[in-house]
């Protein structure tokens, strides 16, 4: 039988590896060891660990856009809220710089964008 906390237990556990370790130094045993649990546990609930790194984007992703949204959405003009968005935003890069930089690795050695720039802070 599934437990069905398990999965939450082990993006967890993934999110704090694949911070240390960055995605592609990371393993599926190590994501186990992790959350305390045996390494074939995990493959009861992702097929991979990119599935992994998928269902973690998903989740996270969506509870920060909601929360982004909702903080936006207190600023009436375009400009400030934008810079709000640019703020809220820099505020979490520079909160996690390890899993940031690691997400922003997975993300651009999959696809043809070209790598991440340094940005310069903007003033509130």
């Amino acid at each position: 039988m599934r437990d069905p906390e398990k999965p939450q237990q082990i993006i967890e556990a993934a999110i704090r590896v694949f911070a240390r370790n960055g995605y592609y130094s990371s393993r599926v045993s190590d994501i186990a060891r992790e959350a305390g649990i045996a390494s074939g546990t995990i493959y009861l609930y992702f097929k991979t660990k990119e599935e992994i790194l998928v269902t973690l984007f998903r989740e996270k992703m969506a509870a920060f856009v909601a929360y982004l949204r909702r903080e936006i959405a207190q600023v009436p003009e375009p400009e400030p809220r934008l810079r709000r968005l640019v703020l809220l935003h820099s505020s979490r890069t520079r909160r996690w710089p390890r899993w940031c930089r690691s997400s922003c690795d997975r993300a651009t050695s999959s696809s043809a964008a070209p790598p991440p720039t340094r940005c310069r802070r903007i003033s509130s």
